[in-house]
Formats: structure tokens, sequence, C-alpha cells
């Protein structure tokens, strides 16, 4: 499995919830790719916080409907699974405090940068039809 890697620079203040969108936006997505119709299941705004009752009703109707099952480990991990089987994580991300020698304000100085780790099936899977494309022009170049 093939983890994709994103080093996040943000403000501290906004840190834990900027990483909250950025999970949120890739279990949608996540969802999405399995082929799901999730309309009327997320917020115009993609923001987890403005979820209402009924979305998160018809939300898990569906996963239960598609036997898919989004655990989150509620110290900031989630994982997806469909079947028995895991589809989709996101791991735990971790913060770091740097200082911006740059910055004349005291208060701009400091800033954070936020890790986080994911996979999915899917990524596996761009994976794979590049390299067969590749392979198949690698046999073209062979036969000449």
């Amino acid at each position: 499995m093939n983890w994709n890697k994103e080093v996040l620079a943000v403000d501290r203040e906004n840190a834990r919830q900027i990483a909250a969108q950025y999970q949120f936006a890739w279990i949608k997505n996540v969802l999405l790719q399995c082929g799901l119709e999730l309309n009327d299941c997320f917020p115009e705004n993609n923001n987890v916080d403005d979820m209402t009752i009924e979305q998160k009703i018809k939300l898990r109707k569906i996963l239960n409907f598609n036997y898919l099952l989004v655990l989150d480990d509620k110290d900031g991990g989630v994982l997806i699974y469909l079947e028995k089987h895991v589809i989709g994580e996101w791991k735990k991300p971790r913060y770091e405090l740097r200082e911006d020698f740059s910055q004349l304000d005291p208060k701009r100085k400091l800033y954070t940068c936020v890790n986080i780790e994911f996979w999915s099936v899917f990524d596996e899977e761009d994976d794979g039809e590049e390299n067969d494309e590749d392979d198949e022009e690698d046999d073209e170049d062979d036969n000449e």
C-alpha cells in the first residue's frame, strides 16, 4: 500500500480544524469513489460541523445498505471498511510547532505544521493503471 503524505503549514489556532476539514474531504472522496449516490448527505459548504442530523441519518443508511463502515478511532484516525476489508485509512495527524524567524510580529512567529498520512484502494488502482499503460508502451517498443 502506498501512503499519501502531506504537510500543511497553518496558523496555530486553526490547525485541528483544518486537519478535520481535510479528513472530511478525504472520507467523502473515498465514499464517492465507491460509486455511492450521496446527494443531500453532506452540507453544501463541506464543513463537517454543519452536517445536520437528517444528513447523518441518510448517510448512515446508505453506508449500511452498501456494507460500508467509517470507523473513527476518536484519536484522529479513520478506517473505512467495505464488508470486512479495509479500503482506506487516515492516520492520526502529527502536529509540529515551528518558528518563522522572518516574522517581526511575535504572534506570527510560531505556526503549526500538520503532517497527514492516508491511503485508499482507489489510490493504488490509479497507480496500477498508470503502470499498465507504461507496460503496453514498452511492449509496443519491443515489437518495433
